[in-house]
């Protein structure tokens, strides 16, 4: 695409975009097969397992850090597409 006069922008911005979903599409399904595991291990082990950690109360992660976990996932995708862009121009 340089060849016909793209910018440099143009031809790395895909790159860029698409590891920026892939980032958030995977840290999004890391998390929910997380709270799945959670809600299995929490129906599979009840009440007891506040006993087993010393009486704390089980509970998933907060919103906050699962929004950071995917706000990360998005710039590590994108930070991974942006490498992948400098040898494709």
């Amino acid at each position: 695409m340089e060849l016909v006069g793209a910018p440099m922008a143009f031809i790395r911005g895909p790159f860029v975009a698409e590891g920026f979903l892939q980032g958030g599409v995977g840290a999004l399904l890391a998390i929910t097969a997380l709270w799945l595991g959670f809600l299995l291990l929490v129906a599979w082990w009840g009440q007891d397992i506040g006993a087993v950690i010393g009486g704390a109360k089980v509970q998933f992660l907060p919103v906050r850090l699962c929004a950071y976990l995917v706000a990360g996932g998005m710039a590590v995708g994108s930070a991974g597409g942006l490498v992948a862009a400098r040898h494709a121009g």
